[in-house]
């Protein structure tokens, strides 16, 4: 679920007098790995519009970054949409989805509008996101408390690399289409009973147990579905 007061603002110039990409996110110079994974990019879309210039590029959030709050997955979908603008690139959604999952594979569902679903697929041709429902389909809110701007201790993508050493994560991907499933479906009959329970589910959640936590369940089946 795409959320409308969560911003990154990205602008990307392409000048022939760079030496190399430039990188300022609020206002601070980036160098190294954040640089690197920034230049793919680029190099993926001056590949495509033939350009050899190095690019500036300069982004704002309005929330922390390295916080848990998808700042890459908009970050990057950002910059997939400034880069191409700027190169004189054309692209369609489907398109645009894809070269923002290169370079972070949640920004590909931060493309689409609404309630998306990023589609699994093997490569470029098959994996991308699309909207499965509107904005205007089902009023939902997220409440996002910031208790900590600091960075979390592990990032996603050393997260994603480490996932493999847990003895539950071939069951978790294994079981991956059938909760994709309920929770699609759930989304297009507004039915947020089916998302709570499927919540508590993967939580373990005893209701009878935890009468007293049910808004709290409410409010965890919306941001983890």
């Amino acid at each position: 679920m795409n959320l409308d007061g969560l911003v990154t603002r990205t602008t990307v110039s392409f000048q022939p007098s760079l030496p190399f990409d430039e990188l300022i996110i609020n206002g601070r110079e980036i160098v190294g790995k954040g640089l690197e994974r920034v230049s793919y990019i680029l190099d993926l879309v001056r590949e495509k519009a033939g350009l050899k210039m190095n690019a500036e590029v300069m982004s704002e959030n309005n929330f922390p970054a390295g916080a848990g709050i998808a700042s890459s997955a908009a970050a990057f979908a950002a910059l997939a949409l400034a880069a191409s603008k700027a190169a004189g690139l054309n692209l369609s959604e489907r398109e645009f989805s894809i070269l923002a999952r290169r370079g972070s594979g949640s920004a590909s569902r931060s493309i689409p509008a609404g309630f998306v679903e990023w589609q699994m697929g093997t490569g470029d041709e098959d994996s991308f996101a699309f909207s499965i429902a509107p904005v205007d389909h089902w009023n939902l809110v997220d409440c996002v408390a910031i208790v900590s701007s600091s960075h979390k201790k592990t990032g996603s993508t050393e997260g994603h690399a480490i996932a493999g050493t847990s003895p539950l994560q071939n069951v978790r991907v294994a079981d991956a289409p059938r909760r994709i499933e309920i929770c699609r479906n759930a989304i297009l009959n507004r039915d947020f009973r089916s998302l709570r329970e499927h919540h508590r589910t993967r939580l373990g959640y005893d209701a009878r147990r935890h009468d007293d936590l049910e808004p709290a369940a409410d409010v965890l089946a919306a941001c983890h579905c």
